[in-house]
């Protein structure tokens, strides 16, 4: 994918997630948001039929969230298990 397509499908996911946030319910617990949070990411990184850079289970993908998106481990690899179930057939 090329730098501006990448650029363009940052602002469209951010505008999207700014709009999730503010329809929120007040009373969701911290494992709802997480587990919100975490499909938002993975949302971000699986494209239809494909992956933005690489696929969750290359070692890569989740060295990625680690140092360049600063995500904990546990939180690195709920990204990577929505990133499957979204990548999942049936699910594109």
């Amino acid at each position: 994918m090329a730098q501006q397509e990448i650029l363009d499908r940052l602002e469209q996911w951010a505008q999207r997630v700014t709009a999730d946030s503010e329809n929120l319910p007040e009373d969701l617990s911290e494992d709802e948001l997480r587990e919100r949070q975490a499909t938002c990411y993975a949302d971000y990184f699986t494209l239809d039929g494909g992956w933005l850079y690489v696929a969750p289970d290359d070692p890569a993908m989740r060295e990625r969230l680690l140092d360049e998106e600063g995500m904990s481990p546990a939180f690195a690899d709920l990204v990577l298990a929505k990133m499957r179930e979204l990548g999942a057939p049936g699910n594109a």
